[in-house]
């Protein structure tokens, strides 16, 4: 062999165990940030659900008070945070019929005796997600009051 070809042939492995070695760093930093965004994910989801504190229909299997695996999380989510941090929680009726919507306030209640929560602490309503709000003529008079304010972009058009 001649030594130009040695050289190129000592170049080009150089330059193979660099890149496996640059490869092997770009797949943990990869990891990494995949690892971080799914913490922030998952931070942010718990936040949705306490500051909604709302049990939705979706979280019971369609037409009976058996929780699904989602509502059993969330619930989770939930008790732990109100065994600290009692208050009020919505339970949203939807279509179920009355019986239902009792079963599946029971069946609530009875996640939350897993929690050692006092039940009695936590007042259950079918209201809206996140509290009441804020009434349509109040946001109309704010606006009206500052000029500077402007009312948010539903995505629904200009009418």
């Amino acid at each position: 062999m001649r030594p130009t070809t040695i050289m190129l042939a000592l170049v080009v492995a150089a330059l193979a165990a660099g890149c496996v070695a640059w490869d092997e760093e770009a797949a943990e930093m990869r990891a990494d940030n995949v690892a971080r965004r799914a913490s922030y994910m998952e931070e942010a989801e718990i936040n949705s659900i306490l500051r909604e504190r709302t049990v939705y229909p979706y979280y019971f299997y369609q037409r009976t008070h058996h929780l699904t695996g989602l509502g059993k999380r969330n619930l989770s989510i939930l008790g732990a945070y109100y065994s600290n941090y009692p208050g009020p929680l919505n339970i949203r009726r939807g279509g179920a019929s009355e019986d239902l919507y009792e079963a599946r306030v029971a069946a609530v209640r009875d996640h939350f005796r897993e929690w050692n929560i006092e039940i009695e602490e936590i007042p259950i309503e079918d209201g809206f997600p996140g509290g009441e709000g804020m009434p349509s003529e109040r946001v109309y008079e704010m606006l009206q009051e500052d000029a500077e304010l402007e009312a948010p972009d539903t995505g629904m058009g200009g009418g």
